[in-house]
């Protein structure tokens, strides 16, 4: 195993992952479910809250606490906080507004999920297991809507 017990080093490798990966992993759902929703593409990675997110879908990775071990045979655990934002008007003959988001919103977050929930993610990540996801409720200004999740992920480093 090999890594570092810097949490923002935890964060660095996640958004790697993520900015390398994500586009075709959301084709793939695109394709695998087959009913016309299409997916968009994340339009930035943030390190750290940010007052106002451009773009449709912006992704913002931090750590939120770490576990310090003080014995050389342990792993460090870090808490990674990932929060997806998804905003956007769509609606379709089958969904309203509110339903299209929730939709997005979930199957963005299906993507993270099976881009990182696996062992050995880099250098920096020994393994990385989701542990929760909680959505938020749906802000809404008329024209647009927004929906925002928190996964909560358990990062083990050496």
């Amino acid at each position: 195993m090999a890594g570092t017990i810097n949490p923002q080093d935890s964060c660095n490798s996640i958004i790697t992952v993520l900015n390398s990966g994500m586009t075709s992993k959301l084709g793939a759902l695109d394709t695998s479910y087959g009913d016309g929703i299409t997916l968009d593409t994340v339009n930035a990675y943030w390190r750290a809250p940010q007052e106002q997110y451009p773009g449709k879908v912006n992704v913002v990775v931090v750590p939120t606490s770490t576990e310090a071990i003080n014995s050389p045979d342990q792993r460090e655990i870090n808490y990674i906080s990932i929060e997806v934002i998804v905003t956007g008007s769509q609606s379709s003959s089958t969904y309203s507004g509110t339903e299209m988001i929730t939709i997005r919103l979930w199957r963005t977050c299906r993507a993270v999920q099976e881009l990182l929930n696996k062992t050995t993610l880099s250098d920096a990540v020994d393994q990385c297991y989701i542990e929760r996801i909680d959505a938020s409720e749906i802000g809404a200004d008329g024209t647009q809507f927004e929906q925002r999740a928190e996964m909560q992920f358990l990062v083990y480093t050496s």
